[in-house]
């Protein structure tokens, strides 16, 4: 899509798409901006959905195309990045204030608008400011285990695990703690759904405060620069999406191979984390973690807090039906607490 033809789009959404979409682009959930507005978060969806397809992107979005959303926020990266910080001004300052999309503010130096985005600073666990998160259980040893791997020289860690295991949210608690800058590259959930290197690339390198390159090979190298004199995790998540059957990447997404060369280099201060059920087979230096499933102390701790009763032998024989799994942990708990009335054994 033409920046004329972005622009026109833009225009022809509707107030309320144009009020969803600001929420969007502040980093907000589905259930939050549901909240904010007073709808579900299925109407929110739908919304997220028609604006893709207005804005060009045909696939649109489904309920968990983080691709297809992640290409969205590439393309107010390329053609409103200022879009991008306004939004979270509006929201944490401005609240008051008339909303970004309703103005007529453009920018016609691509350059100029990529400098003006600011680094997203990340803050940190909140067990660092003497808070503890009761939604991160049970991960210590594996927090350990990854900084044992980086200080032997790890530069890319993949963390294997089945679904619903927990992975993504290690990486991302990881990252949080360790790093102020974190750069993401979600792959997407489906194979159809799967993002372009070139606009993750794009909007990254924009949130760094980089102008992108013409050519995908320059704006790689302005990457690697910028990694080689700023201490950033990166987190590449979902990677099997767009792995064939040997482990390798499929033909039309082999451009991710070139971002973790670069990524592998021992010249860049980057730690990137890949999440994946399945094992990368590239030949990279890529070192690999094997993330077990939550013990029942994690489950334990877990459901008292949820102020589920946890001492007694049918919580052991739940924990070992599902094998420990995290997710599972979690969705049990809503039926006991609003159906059984926190009671395990009813």
């Amino acid at each position: 899509m033409t920046k004329q033809g972005f622009e026109r789009a833009l225009q022809k959404l509707t107030p309320k798409r144009r009020e969803v979409l600001e929420h969007f682009l502040a980093g907000k959930s589905d259930e939050d901006i549901a909240q904010s507005l007073y709808i579900s978060k299925s109407t929110v969806r739908q919304h997220i959905r028609n604006i893709c397809q207005e804005l060009g992107l045909k696939n649109g979005c489904n309920d968990d195309g983080t691709s297809q959303r992640a290409n969205l926020i590439a393309l107010f990266a390329q053609y409103k990045p200022e879009f991008l910080q306004q939004a979270t001004l509006t929201e944490g300052e401005n609240k008051g204030s008339e909303s970004i999309l309703l103005s007529n503010t453009s920018t016609d130096n691509k350059q100029d608008a990529c400098v003006t985005t600011q680094i997203t600073e990340v803050p940190l666990n909140k067990e660092d400011s003497g808070e503890s998160d009761h939604n991160f259980v049970g991960r210590d040893d594996d927090i350990a285990s990854l900084d044992k791997l980086i200080n032997k020289g790890a530069k890319i860690i993949q963390i294997i695990a089945p679904g619903g295991t927990g992975k993504t949210r290690l990486a991302q608690k990881y990252l949080e703690i360790r790093f102020k800058t974190v750069l993401e590259f979600p792959i997407g959930k489906e194979r159809k759904d799967i993002a372009l290197i070139d606009n993750l690339l794009e909007f990254n390198l924009c949130k760094l405060g980089e102008e992108p390159g013409q050519e995908f090979m320059v704006s790689l190298q302005r990457l690697k620069q910028k990694l080689q004199t700023q201490e950033i995790g990166i987190s590449i998540d979902n990677l099997e999406t767009a792995l064939d059957g040997s482990g390798k990447f499929i033909e039309q997404h082999r451009s991710y191979v070139e971002l973790l060369r670069i990524l592998t280099d021992s010249s860049i201060k980057s730690i990137t984390l890949i999440t994946s059920r399945e094992r990368l087979c590239e030949g990279l230096d890529i070192t690999l973690y094997k993330l077990p499933s939550l013990n029942i102390e994690a489950w334990y701790e877990y459901w008292h807090h949820q102020e589920i009763n946890p001492d007694t032998p049918i919580l052991t024989e739940i924990h070992k039906a599902y094998g420990g799994n995290a997710l599972a942990m979690k969705v049990l708990c809503n039926p006991i607490l609003n159906d059984f009335n926190g009671d395990i054994i009813a």
